[in-house]
């Protein structure tokens, strides 16, 4: 409470007062002096960054608190085949400051696994143990699909280690890596981010380190929170897990109250470091390093991370659930709803509309490559310049068309994250190609009339079907395939 006191008189002051009121606290309240400093030192690079932009990069914070965040070395990986208790190692797929990640087998269950190793030397730490078995008990103690299940805690000759559910997909830094995230999207993610924090809340566990590298979207679109390694159970973190005077967390996404050793944290340090992850989402760079004039956040939106980002905690939200009841509301307003968990039945019916989909697309291009043939014998029958011109009208189109239509497939089976980026981008391009290569065919159709007969029903029903097609079918299997697409305004909307 005194330092939450000192703090507010120092805030109150104008900037060029502060530093004489904090000289003041030397001989009065050194200990108490160093904490408002800190707090201080958070607010002025944290507390209004969407109303003032700021030049500062996030590892900046820890020269300016005077902080070390110290990492342990990995050491060296098992080799592929080593048995770790019921699981068999089969490679080594990450590395992080408390070790090493593999892909392992379950051998008696006969499914992959993640095992998350603690380096020998930090086993003989006995502080670092118990922190290790506290992740794998934080991360156990929450039952959610938002969050990576843990099967077991190994301990071996080998080391010991957590073994959880493997998650095929990238993080979310992997994901940013590439540039802002499209809003609507960025809320899906924020929403299901914040559901799986508010199970983790709700079981009393509080993260504590949350940050992009630790959240991971799975190649089906879902989002998983991982990595409970500073995590806090219940009420207390006890006095042998956190020595005095230590801070724990990652500078950059660490609310203000963490600064200060001797503050405790609660829920609404993690909707601190959520609001910092959606507003890093929108603007593609961490909120400190944007440049001024550079803010793109919806106005909606922007007040709702203003709001996580409170450097007072009790100004922010009080829960994930009141987040997440203005997130589902921003989202709704961009025409964007956050869809349900997937279900078995769901999943096999959106693998299906994909496949067709893609069918759709190859089908489409090898029709298109087929009619080169008939196209170039309308030519010669039609004769003349115009019939030169009709064909090579012809072949622009078909040429654009199939190849826009294999991108998207390609961008569908490689990433599908942006299809519906590049989905809205193309489709303009792919509609105007398919409709002038039908009003094409249909003239060559017609110029070639009876003489070929067999030629010109030929060319005029492969029109008629390819504008129907191009027109109605595509974008429904599209949308079933893709949810992500939004509805054209004119295929059945008024």
């Amino acid at each position: 409470m005194r330092v939450k006191a000192r703090f507010d008189d120092v805030l109150a002051l104008a900037p060029e007062s502060r530093r004489e009121r904090l000289a003041s606290l030397v001989d009065e309240e050194p200990d108490v002096r160093r904490e408002v400093e800190g707090l201080l030192a958070a607010h002025d690079t944290l507390g209004g960054f969407l109303e003032r932009p700021l030049d500062v990069d996030p590892g900046d914070l820890v020269d300016i608190l005077g902080l070390e965040w110290p990492t342990m070395p990995a050491g060296e990986s098992l080799p592929p085949g080593t048995r770790v208790g019921d699981y068999e190692i089969r490679r080594e797929i990450g590395r992080g400051g408390m070790g090493i990640v593999y892909l392992a087998h379950d051998v008696h269950l006969s499914r992959p696994a993640a095992l998350k190793s603690l380096p020998s030397a930090a086993g003989l730490d006995g502080i670092l143990l118990q922190r290790f078995r506290r992740e794998a008990q934080a991360a156990a103690a929450v039952s959610h699909p938002g969050v990576a299940m843990v099967y077991a805690l190994v301990e071996t000759p080998h080391g010991h280690f957590i073994a959880s559910e493997f998650i095929a997909g990238r993080t979310l830094r992997q994901e940013l890596a590439r540039g802002p995230i499209e809003p609507a999207r960025a809320l899906r993610i924020a929403i299901d981010m914040l559901r799986a924090l508010g199970a983790a809340h709700d079981a009393e566990v509080i993260h504590r380190d949350l940050k992009p590298e630790n959240v991971l979207l799975t190649t089906g679109g879902a989002v998983k929170v991982i990595d409970f390694g500073i995590a806090r159970i219940g009420h207390s973190d006890g006095p042998a897990l956190t020595a005095p005077g230590t801070l724990q967390g990652t500078p950059g996404y660490m609310a203000p109250e963490q600064m200060v050793s001797s503050a405790s944290t609660d829920s609404r340090a993690d909707i601190y470091a959520a609001g910092v992850i959606l507003a890093e989402m929108l603007l593609g760079v961490h909120p400190m390093a944007v440049e001024r004039g550079a803010q793109v956040i919806p106005p909606l939106v922007a007040s709702i991370v203003r709001r996580c980002l409170e450097s007072d905690r009790e100004r922010r939200y009080a829960s994930t659930r009141d987040v997440l009841h203005d997130l589902e509301h921003a989202a709704q307003s961009l025409n964007d709803v956050a869809p349900p968990a997937p279900t078995a039945a769901g999943e096999r019916s959106s693998g299906q509309a994909r496949w067709w989909w893609e069918f759709h697309q190859a089908a489409s291009a090898l029709v298109y490559w087929a009619m080169l043939a008939p196209a170039w014998y309308a030519r010669q029958i039609a004769g003349g310049r115009f019939g030169s011109v009709l064909f090579f009208v012809t072949l622009t189109a078909l040429l654009l068309a199939s190849i826009l239509r294999l991108h998207l497939w390609f961008i569908a089976r490689t990433s599908p994250r942006e299809f519906a980026a590049e989905h809205r981008h193309q489709q303009a391009w792919i509609r105007g190609a398919d409709m002038v290569f039908a009003v094409a065919l249909l003239v060559s159709g017609l110029l070639v009339g009876e003489s070929r007969m067999p030629l010109a029903v030929l060319l005029i029903a492969v029109a008629v079907g390819s504008a129907v097609i191009a027109r109605f079918v595509e974008p429904s299997t599209t949308r079933a395939a893709f949810p992500d697409v939004p509805r054209e305004p004119s295929a059945g909307r008024r």
